[in-house]
């Protein structure tokens, strides 16, 4: 039988202080999915986490990551303390059982770096949107908390695993490259924004903006980790649903508006004047102002966390996300005082020609740019083919979380086959291994298939290739990989 993707079994949320007392270890259990799971089970794999946890604690420096066995594996992070957290796989059969011949467990398929990245970032996703464990379980008490962890839920639900690879590992961004001239309209735009909407508003008002154009980020003036997390959320959740309605649509947003908002969750459907505007139209689409998405950003001058309202802005292919935060002083929360129609009348005024009109020139200069028209395609910027020596590529740079890739899609990924991605996580795995990212270091291995596979890091950059020079020896493998990096990215890499 051939060996399918590793599948999802269960996720929880646990609390070492509770539950310690016979017959009461279930109290520890402060969220698992799926909820239909029966108690004894429950309590079986949090107690068998709680007690590989503690034991590792007790030996080692280092925090227990996961546990293997035949048909599982299952992964721990403990971000908070006295909360940990676990995701839990199993192993996709290779060969089933057959009288009395034992089933065989394909476990050459488990990245664990890959589904330890998922457990991770399934954390740092649930911190943007409500805050930490911690806080929520100390201002808002243990019930409040456990409504608040259904997000993991609706998270692991909808979550693809078989989409699950290196770029996982990454969390990479894709960057839209422009020329200096608009690349500086958008900033400059972006720095006028935040100027004219702090100045036209009440004491007490901070913004910061992310531009992007349909899947590509452009400008952020959020922290590295903020705009990491708010593109993956747009890309993967506000993206498709405003695709979505543009097709429902029939067409997208028509020449003759300017823009609009993703309501209801980041703005309102509708914007007036509230200067001239009459009673009933202001009570009728009042709701939609009071419930705009809050999150969770990190505070440049502190480690705790500040409430920022989430409000979207949308013209065309092109969306301005702005964090905004209301308080008169830094020890209030930004939802104490709620944003009302004058802000987003304001927001509309400034935003909707200018930003149609910025949307049209980044339209007509990516239309007119043949290498940006292949990125956006998800196409290499260099010829890949069946009959060329390059299989696929993957460029990240730390630095900046910029990432290329020959399958960043799952057409393009479908020609790549699952084993050769796998494989490229376990020399991702190696390189980090090898010292610092600053420091440089390769590694070229020839796979079953013949295939000769090649990471190269240094300066914080990295470079993963699968060539297909099955009859080549060393030194011309090598050689063809040299003239890639020389004639492709020389620019950037490497020493």
């Amino acid at each position: 039988m051939k060996s399918s993707h590793p599948t999802f079994s269960n996720f929880f949320v646990m609390n070492d202080e509770y539950g310690n007392k016979e017959g009461r270890e279930h109290e520890r259990i402060f969220f698992f999915h799926p909820s239909e799971t029966p108690l004894q089970e429950k309590t079986n794999v949090v107690g068998l986490a709680q007690a590989l946890i503690g034991f590792i604690q007790n030996f080692s420096d280092h925090p227990a990551e996961f546990l293997s066995t035949e048909k599982k594996r299952q992964y721990y992070f403990s971000p908070e303390p006295h909360f940990h957290i676990g995701l839990t796989m199993s192993v996709p059969v290779l060969t089933e059982a057959q009288g009395d011949i034992a089933a065989k467990y394909d476990h050459g398929k488990m990245a664990d770096k890959v589904y330890g990245s998922v457990l991770k970032q399934a954390y740092k996703s649930f911190i943007f949107f409500h805050g930490t464990f911690t806080h929520i379980l100390e201002s808002q008490g243990l019930e409040k908390l456990k409504a608040k962890l259904n997000f993991f839920g609706d998270h692991f639900a909808a979550f693809d695993f078989s989409d699950c690879d290196i770029l996982t590992i990454f969390e990479g961004i894709k960057f839209l490259p422009l020329d200096k001239d608009t690349y500086l309209r958008v900033q400059s735009f972006a720095a006028s924004l935040e100027h004219e909407l702090v100045d036209s508003g009440s004491s007490g008002l901070s913004i910061s903006t992310m531009f992007m154009y349909m899947d590509f980020l452009i400008w952020s003036s959020l922290d590295q980790g903020d705009t990491q997390i708010l593109y993956e959320h747009v890309v993967k959740k506000v993206y498709p649903e405003c695709v979505k309605q543009d097709l429902l649509a029939k067409s997208g947003l028509s020449n003759s508006v300017a823009g609009k908002f993703v309501g209801p969750l980041y703005g309102p459907n509708e914007v007036y004047n509230p200067a001239g505007a009459d009673r009933c139209r202001a009570d009728s689409i009042a709701d939609d102002v009071g419930c705009v998405k809050i999150v969770y950003l990190t505070n440049s001058t502190s480690e705790k966390l500040t409430g920022h309202y989430l409000v979207i802005y949308r013209s065309r292919n092109l969306c301005v996300c702005m964090l905004v935060r209301k308080h008169r002083d830094e020890t209030e929360e930004a939802m104490s005082y709620p944003l009302d129609m004058e802000f987003f009348w304001k927001v509309h005024f400034h935003l909707g020609p200018r930003l149609s009109v910025l949307s049209d020139e980044i339209k007509n200069f990516t239309e007119k740019n043949q290498q940006i028209q292949a990125i956006a395609a998800n196409q290499s910027a260099f010829q890949v083919s069946s009959g060329g020596p390059l299989v696929c590529y993957i460029y990240f740079n730390r630095m900046n979380l910029a990432t290329k890739a020959t399958f960043s899609d799952k057409q393009s990924k479908a020609s790549v086959a699952d084993s050769l991605i796998l494989q490229l996580a376990d020399i991702q795995e190696d390189l980090q291994n090898m010292g610092d990212g600053d420091s440089f270091a390769e590694r070229l291995v020839k796979n079953k298939q013949d295939l000769w596979m090649y990471g190269r890091r240094c300066r914080e950059r990295e470079l993963y290739l699968v060539l297909n020079n099955k009859q080549s020896t060393l030194k011309d493998v090598y050689e063809t990989v040299e003239n890639l990096c020389r004639d492709e990215f020389a620019n950037i890499f490497f020493q």
